[in-house]
């Protein structure tokens, strides 16, 4: 939604609420890029014998916080 559509529709909601979900995007990926980081860390100085499936879930948190970024640039 642009500008002239808000004046002649007069919804503010998806407006606000857009750009407020990608900022929210980012930082669920920031934070999900510190988790990975960190979880590869443990796995490090841990030694554990499966320490693989932290890792792992950690990555797939990784892909779905770049695919909700990614998303919202492909749809909006």
């Amino acid at each position: 939604m642009n500008f002239t559509e808000f004046l002649t529709t007069g919804n503010l909601v998806p407006l606000i609420l857009k750009p407020a979900l990608i900022v929210l995007g980012f930082i669920y990926l920031i934070y999900a890029i510190a988790i990975f980081r960190q979880t590869q860390v443990m796995a490090k100085t841990l030694i554990v014998s499966n320490d693989w499936i932290i890792v792992f879930i950690s990555f797939i948190q990784l892909v779905v916080a770049i695919i909700l970024v990614a998303v919202p640039f492909v749809i909006l």
